[in-house]
């Protein structure tokens, strides 16, 4: 192993505990700021948010597929469907999102009205509809997460 190598590692092993930190700051406050969102939204169409239902998970450990996710129960004169709110660190790009938890159904051929960004993929057995983000300029959490609440719900 080179000089640099260690030098990397000897500095990592006392820098490894901020990392560590600074990820559960902005995992707490991604989490906190997915509530917000979903219990400032006035408009839910034909369905009703449950917000005690609201639950929070995370991958295992940051690597190539890290993501948070926020769901939240919302019900309609038919059924309850659980809906989640997700950022995804894929493959270098952030990414977020949200989808039907259930997987009932795919959506298959549509494309969102409201706005050319959003991309539409079935993943996993369920329609997603996401945002890849192009720099931080360009992503407003509470206007892009609202954005995709209300294509996913032209759609049930």
């Amino acid at each position: 192993m080179d000089d640099k190598m260690m030098t990397f590692l000897t500095e990592g092993g006392f820098r490894m505990l901020d990392a560590l930190e600074t990820i559960n700051v902005f995992k707490t406050n991604f989490f906190q700021m997915h509530a917000e969102i979903i219990k400032s939204k006035t408009d839910w169409g034909d369905f009703i948010p449950d917000i005690a239902s609201i639950k929070q998970k995370s991958s295992p450990a940051p690597r190539n597929d890290y993501w948070f996710s926020t769901s939240i129960d919302i019900k309609n004169k038919s059924k309850v469907r659980r809906i989640s709110l997700f950022i995804s660190w894929w493959e270098g790009y952030t990414v977020i999102g949200v989808q039907f938890e259930d997987n009932e159904r795919t959506i298959e051929n549509i494309k969102p009205v409201t706005n050319n960004s959003i991309i539409v993929k079935n993943s996993y057995g369920a329609t997603q509809f996401t945002i890849r983000p192009e720099n931080v300029a360009s992503l407003d959490y509470f206007r892009d997460f609202n954005l995709l609440i209300n294509e996913l719900l032209r759609y049930f």
